[in-house]
């Protein structure tokens, strides 16, 4: 024998059914996942220049205001940092390099990258400016594997920080584990310009988007379900 609902009861169905559409909707959120941002994800002992370009973390400027580790810190990967980005301070020429840490047995940096088809980092101008161009790189360096990829977009506008927003697109066949045969690889970039000596700029918030799951089949239930209520409640009301 089936109850006939009430008016109130019905209602209170409804609002369980929308809260749990409406956590099925969050989840589902797009999002991004950090790979590079604190201080310590950028520290000298992780990250180098070569002979036209020194690095140093910094607590200034700074992107986003992240204290976070980034999955790519390949000793407190999650765990909490201080908030900074990775200056870099031209000595001489035009076209160098900035490597990061070795990830050949991070699993989880691997992972993501591999499945992972763009990459974005935040970045500022030359201070003293270039004399005609600027322009930053992504270097992914492994074993057989040398890759210089130039940016696919680059924001016209600074963000509040005064940071600029370059995204990359991430080749096919990445290694997406470690193995015995991957030796070596080095996420880095490549500044390719002419500032002056002395001059400065500013990276930080190295980012790879989330990968946004499938809505759930509960969450479609509840808003089928919800349909349904709405749709017996206006056919009483007629």
């Amino acid at each position: 024998m089936f109850l006939r609902s009430s008016s109130s009861s019905r209602m209170m169905l409804a609002v369980a059914l929308v809260g749990a559409a409406a956590v099925s909707v969050t989840v589902n959120h797009a999002m991004a996942t950090e790979l590079f941002t604190t201080q310590q994800d950028f520290s000298a002992s992780s990250w180098s220049g070569g002979t036209a370009l020194t690095v140093a973390p910094v607590a200034t400027p700074d992107s986003d205001g992240a204290t976070t580790n980034g999955i790519g810190n390949t000793t407190a990967a999650g765990t909490s940092g201080t908030a900074g980005s990775l200056q870099v301070t031209v000595v001489s020429g035009a076209y160098d390099s900035v490597g990061g840490p070795g990830e050949q047995n991070n699993a989880a940096f691997l992972s993501t990258l591999a499945s992972a088809s763009t990459l974005s980092i935040d970045f500022t101008e030359p201070t003293p400016a270039a004399a005609s161009y600027f322009q930053i790189l992504l270097l992914l360096n492994f074993t057989s594997n040398y890759d210089q990829i130039s940016p696919t977009t680059t924001t016209a506008v600074a963000n509040a920080n005064g940071f600029f927003t370059s995204t990359y697109a991430l080749p096919s066949g990445l290694p997406s584990a470690p193995s015995s045969t991957l030796t070596y690889f080095q996420p880095g970039f490549i500044m390719n310009g002419n500032p002056p000596a002395g001059a400065t700029f500013y990276i930080d918030n190295i980012t790879v988007p989330t990968p946004v799951p499938e809505p759930t089949p509960f969450g479609v239930l509840a808003l089928g379900g919800l349909g349904l209520l709405l749709v017996g409640r206006r056919r009483k009301s007629a």
